[in-house]
């Protein structure tokens, strides 16, 4: 039984539609990067499935089950953008509030050191930094023992440390059978991370599929090297590159086919140093996207 469905569905407002004609199936286990960017329609997406926004037309289905219903509420968790503040409560009291709401909740004391929140269990909410708040909304969206978590922006204001140990934790959930929806900026996380791509463009569905398909369609490799040889006049008439750069003696070459260039090249390969081919980042790829609009 798939976890999530989504049937064609609409989202539209007054004169703005946020959703249009989505139509997805996510099964068990899947670790799903949710990708586009400010006003694609992401947040809404996590709304919709939460049942905090009503679609205009299509259908969705999580878990078989009806949105918004208790039965559903044990079986999901969500870490929103913005978190949750509350004035002369401290964090340890939250976590136990939250504890008594499952059925079968992980320990608070779990939660604390998941989150490396210990040394602040007694401290007011409002005395939290920001990556400290981002950390404790992740311990309310696992402490449940969620079947689908979804997690919207969720590594804002951590530091290095915490989102490497954030996302090893998001890894080992996965591995166990969680069904997780990750939105985020941070594309390289995301690269680095997901299992399946979904970018969001204009309200539709423009991709979904894994970041090499991604970077098939593309067709462009990256290829860096040092190299004291003047290279333009080859380079220039080389109609497998797209474009290359020179600065001093490095070079940045972009090439439908890295396989044809090295034998194109293959005499002058000697001579270059620190020779690195790479597949086009995510990044790059977003960055694209965003300014064919």
């Amino acid at each position: 039984m798939a976890v999530i469905e989504l049937q064609h569905v609409t989202k539209k407002y007054a004169t703005l539609v946020a959703n249009k004609d989505i139509s997805i199936t996510i099964q068990p286990g899947e670790l799903v990067g949710l990708i586009g960017e400010n006003g694609a329609g992401k947040s809404t997406l996590i709304k919709q499935l939460l049942g905090l926004e009503h679609v205009t037309s299509g259908q969705i289905n999580i878990f078989d089950s009806q949105l918004g219903t208790p039965k559903l509420r044990q079986l999901v968790g969500v870490m929103q953008q913005t978190d949750m503040v509350i004035r002369n409560v401290k964090v340890n009291d939250i976590l136990q509030w939250a504890h008594a709401l499952y059925q079968h909740p992980l320990a608070v004391n779990e939660v604390l050191k998941i989150t490396d929140l210990a040394a602040q269990k007694n401290q007011y909410i409002t005395e939290l930094s920001g990556g400290q708040l981002r950390r404790l909304s992740f311990g309310l969206a696992i402490i449940g023992q969620p079947q689908l978590l979804l997690l919207d922006e969720p590594t804002v204001g951590m530091d290095v440390l915490n989102r490497k140990r954030f996302w090893d934790y998001v890894r080992q959930l996965q591995q166990a059978g969680t069904t997780i929806i990750v939105t985020s900026h941070y594309l390289d996380e995301i690269a680095d991370t997901v299992n399946r791509l979904l970018i969001l463009k204009h309200g539709q569905l423009t991709f979904d599929g894994t970041l090499i398909e991604l970077q098939q369609q593309i067709n462009k490799t990256v290829i860096d090297f040092e190299s004291a040889q003047q290279l333009g006049t080859a380079f220039n008439t080389d109609q497998n590159i797209l474009n290359w750069y020179q600065l001093g003696n490095h070079y940045k070459v972009e090439v439908t086919n890295s396989d044809e260039w090295l034998q194109t090249y293959a005499e002058q390969l000697p001579a270059f140093t620190g020779l690195q081919i790479k597949a086009t980042s995510l990044t790059e790829i977003m960055t694209n996207m965003l300014e064919e609009k």
